[in-house]
């Protein structure tokens, strides 16, 4: 019987391992969906909000990789308890303020309401209380074995993307591939008996500082391949706009026959996945914020209607003025870069911004220029 729970405890803590892995792979793809969910519980700002969805991301494969290597094997159960806890209280907070749609716990793969998140976790903490009792800490995954439960959570999900279950570009599912292959090496490393301590009292002495860095190097390097280094800087004024070309369009005779007050100018190619994304953000920032709707205005290239409602469905945004111009001076005002958000003041540009739109920008850009 002693054999028997052992067994069970070992083989479920090593799923649990592959579940967290998961986890974190399912937000890293629709990582700005899970951002702008954090940013509307209202604790914290949208640039507060970035940071802690990668830092989910990054606690997620902490936990999911010290479980699968069945090391630290106190301290990897104590950490579970301790996040799950956490997020059990959270998801109890939110519940009970109404935000009741899905909470991001597999990002946009599986959807959980609170609800069913919270009885979810209650069974995770069940079954890791059960592992940390009856689990066998002295033995070590194989390193095919580390590989294949490194290996089934994303390729599962990039089954996922292709099947149309969740939305991926071709970028996104590189990147998601990158990221197997960064956790499929931690999953060997770790079976590679690099650390001979396990207690929590001989984790200082033992090589933790290798595991750490193995697990954030996905998260960085994610950051690094999809974010321009412009967005690495705090400058005004950061993205190439025509400004010559725009102005030469202005009303009366111009395009832009809309556009005769401070405007924040929204620039969104219809199927561009980052343009959804920023558009999403844009909402969440404009309601949460409380700010006035007509200062918002998108153009758009060509002049299919049916494109234009497509973008709002897909990127679950507002539906605000909008102006349809020709495509190809849509790619010469914007460089061929989009998505571009121009803050017009009526005679001059006071910034341009693509994906990491500032939120403190635009509230001071519309508190400047309030009439």
């Amino acid at each position: 019987m002693a054999r028997f729970l052992s067994l069970s405890a070992t083989i479920i803590k090593m799923l649990l391992g592959a579940m967290f892995l998961f986890s974190a792979a399912t937000k890293v793809v629709s990582v700005e969906k899970f951002e702008v969910y954090i940013y509307s519980l209202g604790f914290l700002s949208m640039g507060l909000s970035f940071l802690a969805a990668r830092l989910m991301i990054a606690i997620e494969l902490l936990m999911g990789a010290w479980l699968l290597s069945n090391k630290f094997h106190k301290a990897a159960c104590l950490l579970n308890l301790l996040v799950l806890a956490g997020l059990t209280i959270l998801l109890v907070y939110i519940q009970l303020t109404g935000h009741t749609e899905n909470c991001h716990c597999f990002g946009e793969a599986l959807s959980f309401t609170p609800i069913q998140s919270i009885l979810k976790n209650a069974i995770i903490i069940l079954l890791v209380l059960f592992a940390w009792k009856y689990a066998d800490s002295n033995w070590r995954p194989r390193w095919w074995a580390a590989l294949a439960l490194s290996a089934i959570p994303f390729a599962l999900l990039i089954a996922l993307g292709f099947m149309g279950k969740i939305q991926m570009m071709y970028a996104d599912l590189y990147t998601t591939i990158g990221l197997a292959a960064c956790m499929i090496s931690v999953g060997i490393l770790s079976s590679l008996l690099l650390w001979k301590h396990q207690t929590l009292k001989s984790l200082w002495k033992s090589r933790w500082w290798i595991i750490v860095p193995m697990i954030l190097a996905p998260i960085v390097a994610t950051a690094a391949v999809t974010t321009a280094p412009e967005d690495w800087t705090t400058s005004t004024t950061r993205y190439p706009f025509n400004e010559n070309l725009f102005r030469a369009n202005l009303p009366p005779e111009g395009a832009f026959e809309s556009i005769d007050s401070p405007k924040i100018i929204c620039f969104f190619s219809t199927y561009c996945q980052y343009c959804h994304q920023t558009a999403h953000k844009l909402t969440a920032i404009r309601q949460h914020n409380d700010l006035p709707e007509e200062y918002f205005i998108n153009i758009f290239p060509g002049t299919d209607s049916t494109d234009f409602s497509q973008f709002y469905e897909l990127s679950d945004s507002e539906k605000r003025a909008e102006i349809p111009i020709q495509r190809d001076l849509f790619a010469e005002i914007t460089y061929g870069q989009y998505p571009l958000i121009v803050l017009w003041t009526g005679d001059s540009v006071a910034g341009t911004y693509s994906i990491n739109v500032s939120e403190r920008a635009i509230i001071d850009f519309i508190n400047a220029t309030k009439h």
